[in-house]
């Protein structure tokens, strides 16, 4: 299930990504080159490629700019009539159930283990259009709700919602590493002074905090045969830590497009990969679980969500919630017939948490 939005971003970015590829490879052929007439041509192919590129970047910034202000004119007629809840809080822009991976799986998990010094580290993969990025985010709201002290990356736009951050591949395992530290320094200590450039320190400054929650997501377009070997080593850090500092929730996120269509089998050596890379990672001081294929959102799901959140006309807003998510859908998907992406579903969850926010809203504490 694609929107017509996602098809358009889709194809912008696939163009894009050729073209880059095409650049690197004039580029190589610039630097190379001797003769000055051929450089002088391949000088004038990088200037157009670069013409043509500016462009692409410039409508995949639109189409996100569209996509984001989608939400309230598809949305705000609807969330003005049936209202919501005035008591809510950012988790329900994340929190449609699927619950074999959160109830019994990521939040099981998490549970059993609550009290024991240990990091904790979690894979999870799945298409871009589930985001997998929404499931860890759910937990670190369920644990701030839950009255736990927690470290997260926050934007500054948006300072009470959980942030995710892009994990950049280095040339090798250790620049990548500085990469992922120079995010996370940055983003959870600020520019506090830290004695030494390490995890531990980290831990040592966030000592009124019982958790520190790292929100990377990692796209399929970054990765290559050696990512495998930057993910070992980037794990390995949060192994065999002293009790104390043992503080870490890890989330790698991996989006893989299109995963669960035909092209799963592609993915399947991947996919074990990941999971034997948890299962040996696993170890008193860290604990480490992978979770795949998250499945789009059932009706029953939205359904009960709906009930949670309308504040008027309950059974009538979400007849008219489910029609208008379908409205958006442009492929049925024949395995998940009455089920939606999460793309779509987080749209609308969304603009309901916005609606909440609304400027006209005098009587909010802030």
């Amino acid at each position: 299930m694609k929107t017509i939005q996602a098809l358009e971003q889709e194809l912008i970015e696939e163009r894009l990504q050729r073209l880059l590829k095409k650049r690197a490879s004039v580029q190589e052929g610039y630097d190379l080159e001797s003769d000055a007439a051929r450089k002088f041509a391949y000088q004038t192919e990088l200037d157009e490629l670069d013409v043509q590129i500016k462009s692409l970047k410039l409508q995949l910034g639109a189409s996100d700019k569209k996509s984001s202000s989608a939400a309230p004119g598809v949305w705000a007629d609807f969330f003005q009539a049936h209202g919501v809840r005035d008591d809510l809080q950012p988790s329900i822009t994340v929190n449609c159930n699927r619950e074999e991976h959160y109830y019994n799986g990521l939040h099981k998990h998490f549970s059993e283990t609550f009290r024991a010094n240990s990091n904790r580290l979690y894979c999870i993969v799945a298409c871009p259009y589930q985001r997998p990025s929404s499931i860890a985010k759910r937990l670190v709201y369920e644990v701030r709700k839950k009255q736990q002290q927690i470290a997260c990356f926050y934007d500054d736009n948006r300072p009470d919602e959980v942030a995710v951050a892009d994990l950049e591949f280095g040339f090798d395992p250790e620049h990548t590493w500085n990469l992922v530290w120079a995010e996370i320094k940055t983003r959870i200590a600020g520019n506090t002074f830290l004695p030494t450039d390490s995890l531990l320190a980290l831990a040592d400054h966030c000592g009124d905090k019982k958790f520190i929650a790292l929100l990377f997501r990692i796209s399929t377009r970054h990765w290559t045969a050696s990512s495998l070997e930057h993910l070992k080593y980037l794990v390995s850090k949060f192994e065999n830590m002293p009790e104390g500092n043992r503080k870490y929730l890890v989330f790698f996120t991996l989006e893989f497009r299109y995963i669960h269509s035909a092209n799963l089998p592609t993915y399947q050596n991947v996919l074990q990969q990941i999971k034997d890379l948890c299962q040996t990672a696993n170890s008193k001081s860290l604990f480490a679980e992978c979770y795949n294929l998250l499945p789009p959102v059932k009706s029953e799901s939205i359904q009960d969500w709906s009930i949670d959140i309308l504040q008027k006309e309950k059974e009538a807003g979400f007849k008219r919630l489910l029609q208008q998510l379908k409205d958006q859908v442009v492929e049925e998907d024949p395995n998940h017939p009455d089920s939606f992406s999460m793309e779509l579903v987080e749209t609308m969850q969304e603009a309901a948490w916005e609606h909440r926010n609304r400027p006209d809203r005098p009587d909010l504490p802030f």
